[in-house]
């Protein structure tokens, strides 16, 4: 997942770390989308299921960061952390607006993961 990658570690300076309170439309406990995220993370993950089913999570905040994917380029994204007391362990999720070109480069990060690909050689 796109968000494991230690790619993605990169924070842009200056983000505005806001709550999911203050985030305009963002996805609600019953949206099917976060519902498949949390799945998959919780399939994906013994810890974070543990931690999931312990239920010791705080408040959701984000800000915005910039990171250079060596092959995709900048990329701006949406990063939430959930904080997870007592574990002294954060969950970063990293997202974009859909349509946006850093939507598809997610999308195309999901599909390949850490697949490289090389030019054929020409015939």
């Amino acid at each position: 997942m796109p968000w494991c990658s230690p790619l993605l570690r990169r924070r842009s300076p200056g983000g505005r770390a806001r709550t999911v309170e203050e985030a305009a439309g963002g996805p609600g406990p019953d949206d099917p989308r976060l519902r498949r995220l949390i799945a998959d993370l919780r399939s994906g993950s013994e810890r974070f299921d543990e931690l999931w089913r312990a239920a010791r999570s705080e408040r959701l905040r984000g800000t915005t960061t910039t990171i250079l994917h060596p092959t995709l380029g900048t990329l701006t994204l949406d990063c939430d952390a959930l904080l997870v007391p007592d574990a002294d362990q954060t969950l970063i999720v990293y997202s974009a607006a859909p349509g946006t070109a850093e939507s598809v480069a997610l999308d195309l990060l999901r599909v390949t993961g850490t697949e490289r690909f090389t030019p054929l050689a020409a015939k």
